[in-house]
């Protein structure tokens, strides 16, 4: 879970994107699903409208896990 917001450097797409691939590599290795509960965003309120995305991917990766 987390939250990474856009600054004024290119950073925030470095970021973004080796998140996505690390949680999508550990699935696929782990043969697990992984929930990614990393929100970006461009300010903080945008942040603050999406607090909820890490309890709705704990809710995915849990109903998966269910119909096992």
């Amino acid at each position: 879970m987390g939250c990474v917001i856009k600054g004024q450097t290119p950073h925030f797409n470095f970021i973004s994107q080796a998140s996505t691939n690390a949680i999508m590599d550990l699935s696929i290795i782990n043969k697990k699903p992984i929930g990614n509960g990393i929100i970006t965003c461009l300010n903080m309120r945008q942040a603050k409208i999406r607090k909820k995305k890490g309890a709705e991917a704990t809710k995915a990766v849990i109903s998966i896990l269910s119909q096992r």
